[in-house]
């Protein structure tokens, strides 16, 4: 009997275990950065994420590069090697797939196999003129892949992005007159570096304090050298500003778009309050949680706090029947409450009934029974 019972536990336990799903990275004979192709899978894992964690475990990248041979590359694999490799690795399923270039544009083609049996189990393909413009196609092409599996995918999930790089001003720069003999020296090439470095000490763009520094060299050969290094750095330096502006500005455009899925969910009574918690925290996490630089963070408040919710729902519950103010993100409420079914509270105002969504709520003022 007990022998039975081990062995019904052991079943159950080995059903209950979710699927491993292995995302390798991307061949590359198009010859993009590899930065940019370890991103485009990066994608397909973020999408396989989406599958319900109960039943898929998605494999890091370091997950599997730790159970690969020694030497071994994921994008070195072609063919019944994908396979091979997705089952060396403990997957049950494997995702491969290569960037190529077709004319002026790149591809990318996806496969999805079993590895206990090889099949192909479906293949899906993303195209654009360039790495940046295959974001939201490799997105579609993953999600129509995975699809094959038969299972849902959550309903929201924050856009992946790179982090925003920084840019690093040039050293400071400190002038001297070096071998030059000041009894003889250039009086109008000194005035013109001291304009220089007056300039590059300014407020003004990086360009054009490059464009000084250019300008300096063609005017005072004296100053060639240094001139042109000083143009050099802040050249680079502008290169890297306009790397960072773009970069802030995908991330914006992204979390907008986001917010404005999340923030439509949110109102749905139909969806689970820990659904909701869960991609608060995930939105938090990508945006940050500071009201500066997140105008969305006050609003989710409620769903980071842990205890938010359950302490929001106790003193509405006290405070039937009372006049209350609710503090929202969009300013005071002041009536009677008259109930609350913990996503939205009914507020008497001037004998008019309002509703007021709980989201937003945070803070609950009792001001007594109502007379």
């Amino acid at each position: 009997m007990r022998a039975l019972l081990t062995l019904v536990l052991l079943a159950t336990a080995a059903q209950a275990a979710p699927r491993k799903i292995a995302v390798l990275e991307l061949r590359n004979p198009a010859g993009v950065p590899e930065q940019e192709a370890q991103y485009l899978a990066g994608l397909v894992r973020t999408e396989a994420l989406r599958l319900p964690a109960a039943r898929w475990f998605v494999m890091t990248r370091e997950n599997i590069l730790e159970q690969l041979p020694p030497g071994a590359k994921l994008e070195d694999c072609v063919g019944a090697c994908e396979v091979e490799t997705g089952r060396n690795v403990g997957a049950d399923v494997v995702v491969t797939g290569e960037v190529v270039r077709l004319g002026g544009a790149l591809r990318v083609a996806l496969r999805l196999h079993d590895t206990r049996n090889g099949k192909l189990l479906s293949s899906a393909q993303a195209g654009g003129d360039g790495a940046a413009a295959l974001e939201g196609p490799v997105g579609q092409a993953s999600r129509t892949l995975l699809a094959a599996l038969g299972e849902p995918v959550d309903a929201f999930l924050v856009t992946p992005l790179p982090p925003v790089p920084v840019a690093e001003a040039p050293p400071a720069h400190v002038p001297g007159v070096v071998g030059v003999d000041l009894g003889e020296a250039d009086v109008e090439a000194l005035e013109d570096y001291d304009a220089t470095v007056k300039k590059e000490r300014s407020d003004v763009p990086a360009a054009r304090k490059a464009e000084a520094w250019r300008a300096l060299a063609r005017e005072a050969p004296r100053y060639a050298t240094l001139a042109a290094e000083r143009a050099a750095a802040w050249d680079e330096y502008a290169r890297q500003e306009k790397a960072v502006a773009e970069a802030r500005r995908k991330r914006d455009d992204a979390r907008q778009r986001d917010w404005n899925k999340l923030s439509r969910l949110l109102r749905l009574e139909v969806v689970p309050h820990e659904d909701k918690k869960r991609w608060a925290r995930a939105f938090l996490d990508a945006y940050g949680s500071d009201p500066k630089t997140n105008p969305h963070a006050t609003a989710l408040a409620v769903y980071a706090d842990e205890g938010g919710k359950p302490r929001l729902d106790e003193a509405l519950a006290r405070a039937v029947g009372h006049l209350v103010r609710l503090r929202t993100t969009g300013g005071d409420v002041l009536g009677v409450l008259r109930g609350s079914n913990g996503v939205r509270a009914v507020v008497e105002i001037e004998g008019r009934p309002t509703e007021v969504w709980l989201d937003g709520v945070r803070d609950v003022i009792d001001l007594g029974a109502a007379r």
